[in-house]
Order: C-alpha cells, then structure tokens, then sequence
C-alpha cells in the first residue's frame, strides 16, 4: 500500500476465470489509476487501462450503473486537450467511500491552488509597492541633486541605480551614486580649484595565443614537445607567422614506430585594451595631489566640459608662469618693487573664459579647425 494516500482496490471479472485488477491510489495532486477503457460504445467489453492523472485535470467524478453494475467513471483532459477522456472502474467494495475520498482530494488541492494564488498576489502586490518605494527615493535623490539641464557622463544608468559623474555650476566634479532598491545615496566631489589635470593614460596592444597539437595514426611515441619560450619569443618579434614557425623549428620529435604523423598549430592575437583617464587633484585627507583613473570614455565629457584642466594646457599654463616669474626675478630690485605693466598678457581666468569662448566658436561653426588652431596660438602667446 501506498502509505503518502489512500488506496482503493478490487477485481473486475472480463469473462470465465478471466479477472483484471482495479485500483485507484490517491496521492496529494494526482491519481495513479488502473481501471478500465470500453471497447466500443455498447459497454459489453472493457480492456485493461493504466494511466495517471493529475487532480488538476479532472473535470467530473461520477457513480454510474452500466448493464446493472456499478461504476465510477472519471472525466479528465490528458496533455491539454479539450476533449476528455473517461476511464471506469467496477468491482471496488467500497466504491462510494473511494469516490467521496478523490471528491475530497480535488477540493483540498482546489483550496491549497487558491491558497498558493493568494500567496502569489501578495508577493506581487510587495514587489509593486517596493517598487513604487523604491522608485520614489530614487526621483528624490536625483532630483535633489541633478539639475535640468546637467550633461553627465554615466557609468551606470540601470532601472532606480544610477552611477554618474558631472561638472555642477561651480565646475566642481561630482561622483554620484543612487540606488533607489538598497536606499544607498553617496556623493563624492573634488571642487574645481582642486582639479589639477586631466589626460589619457595606458595603450591598446595585442598579444598573440597559440594552440599546438600532436597526432598519430599507429604506432608510439614518448618525449616530443615544443619549446613554449621560442614559441613566446618568436611571438613577440614576428607575430603570428613567427609563433607557427618557431614552434615548427623548436618541435624535437620522440622514437617512434613508423608511423603517419599530423601537426597542426594555430595562432590568435587577442586585443587588450588597458586606456583610461588619469585625473590628478588635490586631496585634503592626504594633503598631496593624488591620481585617480577613471573610464577611457569620459575624455571627451571632461574635454568639452573642463577643457581648461587638459593635461597639456595646464602644462604650458605652469609653463609660462614659471618662465614670467624667473624674467621677473631676474629684474633689479628697483624694477620689482615697482607695478610691472600687464601689457597683452591674460590672467588665468581671462585665458579660461576665452578658451571656453573659442570653443563654443568652433562647435557652433563660426570658426573652422584652421581658424581654432591660429587662435589658439594666440591664446597661448598672450599668457
């Protein structure tokens, strides 16, 4: 007996000493059923019928007399068809017990679906209202601080997260990070006056990979191998052409038994790409300037948006500070203590907003890059 349900059994006689055995077991949310199928329509011979049936896929349950015997009949569906199917069975004693036992089986595994739907909703209607809970704080904390209008630059931009990077109205660099599902807010700024340089660092390269193999089609070998340095070697002076031929010319081949030997070699070169930025600031809590590497594709955002901070023009900035101010020391005492004419030279705040200016100039189409260039040399000769 099948001790996870109830079990029902008996015999069906099909004719002299001839008996077939008929059982139904009922299990949480099916039947295992060995029962009956008709003949034909006239219900004067049944053939044996196994089958199992899920409590889902019955669609009646019913207690019939067929030429004065008693029957239960089962109706159900079988691989999602629509027309259902019937299976009988006869010559169970208690067959009114086993038809109240599977009525009470398809009402209980009614209940526990309904019971499993409720569950389900309420999941659902917690995930909506997390959702709702979590999509507010993430509105909060971006409207808080990304105003209309701000150009970022992001490195994350998925459904309630957010990781951006963007220049403010001081031109101070801000970090932010938003993620509306963990209530995680955090924000990082180095303000402008910090703000040593920017530029790019790193390179692409390419290295090239090997696969060598060995086969023979009858007889041994033992000791053959390839010399992985001179294939490295090679590799790196000559490409992929020098790796096949460098291992060919390295190959020491074993004692073998006349044999027919296949060698195949096969080279790649892989791309590795290791650029990034380099932005150098001024940290307060190390009290140095400090690199920090960022993103390769933020160049061109920090390029239209601090175009002021490029490595390069900082650099010639730095450089012709230093030059004015060993030209000025060099003067006589009487000369320095003296105000010096500023003449055509540009503080360095002039010389920002007019780089800006040129710019602007450039990508509106004032100016073509011929025009950029020669006023750029201005710019650069005024400071």
């Amino acid at each position: 007996m099948d001790l996870l349900g109830r079990y029902f059994y008996g015999q069906y006689k099909m004719g002299i000493l001839n008996y077939c055995d008929v059982s139904i077991t009922i299990r949480k949310t099916e039947l295992s059923c060995n029962g009956l199928q008709p003949a034909d329509s006239t219900f004067k011979e049944f053939f044996e019928y196994n089958t199992i049936i899920s409590l889902d896929d019955i669609k009646g349950v019913e207690l019939v007399d067929i030429r004065g015997k008693a029957f239960l009949v089962i109706k159900y569906t079988l691989n999602h068809h629509t027309i259902p199917k019937s299976i009988y069975f006869s010559g169970i004693d208690d067959l009114s017990e086993c038809y109240s036992a599977i009525i009470g089986a398809i009402d209980n595994r009614a209940k526990e679906r309904q019971h499993m739907l409720e569950i389900k909703l309420a999941e659902e209607e917690k995930k909506r209202l997390f959702e709702i809970e979590s999509q507010k704080f993430y509105d909060d904390c971006y409207n808080f601080h990304i105003k209309e209008g701000t150009k970022r630059f992001d490195i994350l931009n998925d459904k309630n997260k957010l990781v951006t990077i963007y220049v403010d109205e001081n031109k101070s660099l801000k970090f932010l990070q938003i993620d509306g599902y963990k209530k995680l807010e955090d924000v990082g700024v180095i303000i402008y006056e910090h703000i040593h340089y920017y530029d790019r660092a790193g390179a692409v390269y390419y290295i090239s990979e090997t696969n060598g193999s060995l086969s023979s089609t009858s007889g041994q070998f033992t000791g053959a191998s390839i010399s992985k340095s001179a294939v490295l070697t090679h590799g790196i002076l000559f490409g992929a052409l020098g790796l096949a031929t460098a291992a060919l010319m390295s190959y020491k081949p074993a004692q073998m038994t006349p044999s027919e030997t296949h060698f195949n070699m096969k080279s790649e070169a892989r791309r590795i790409d290791e650029r990034s930025v380099i932005l150098n600031y001024y940290s307060l809590d190390e009290k140095q300037f400090v690199d920090m590497e960022l993103p390769q594709e933020i160049f061109n955002y920090l390029q239209t948006y601090l175009p002021d901070k490029k490595y390069d023009i900082v650099k010639e900035i730095e450089r012709r500070s230093a030059i004015n101010k060993v030209e000025v020391d060099k003067l006589p005492v009487s000369v320095k203590s003296k105000e010096l004419p500023a003449g055509n030279m540009l503080s360095l705040d002039e010389f920002k907003e007019k780089v800006e200016k040129l710019k602007f100039m450039r990508e509106a189409g004032l100016i073509d890059d011929t025009e950029f260039d020669v006023e750029k040399k201005k710019l650069l000769q005024s400071i």
